[in-house]
């Protein structure tokens, strides 16, 4: 194995664990979310603003963006490309997320970003950029790339 397919396997593994530790951290505060609790964690201080549509989209971005990583992770194996109707229906089913739920969610949070401006101007356009790469993997199945 060359030195540099053995940093690309490092580099994805290193990846697939950060998407790992990240998952856990958003599913292992689940319990301040439901019932929100307005005292600690993500929420804290925020319940004047956790009404009608942010509401909706946090809890979309929640419960769809762990989804969506372990999704996208299997994805990007050899092994669900080698599983081509698993590689197809995962594949859907991730654009969907995205489009429906996931980027939209983050549009209505990142305007009320607790962090400032600069802040939700970040997760603004993360929220785009996750929209146009969906919409690029898109075109690609499109045109049997």
């Amino acid at each position: 194995m060359s030195s540099q397919n053995l940093a690309l396997r490092l580099l994805v593994l290193l990846g697939v664990l950060l998407l790992i530790k990240v998952s856990i951290a958003i599913v292992g505060n689940y319990s301040l979310y439901f019932p929100p609790n307005f005292e600690q964690g993500f929420l804290d201080g925020r319940a004047q603003t956790f009404v009608g549509i942010y509401r909706l989209a946090f809890y979309g971005h929640i419960v769809v963006g762990p989804i969506c990583m372990a999704v996208g992770t299997v994805l990007l194996t050899p092994w669900s490309r080698r599983t081509a109707k698993l590689h197809r229906w995962l594949g859907r089913l991730q654009l969907l997320l995205i489009l429906l739920v996931l980027s939209p969610s983050g549009r209505i949070m990142a305007w009320q970003s607790y962090a400032g401006w600069i802040a939700g101007f970040g997760f603004l356009s993360l929220s785009l950029a996750t929209t146009w790469c969906a919409l690029q993997g898109w075109r690609s199945v499109l045109v049997r790339r």
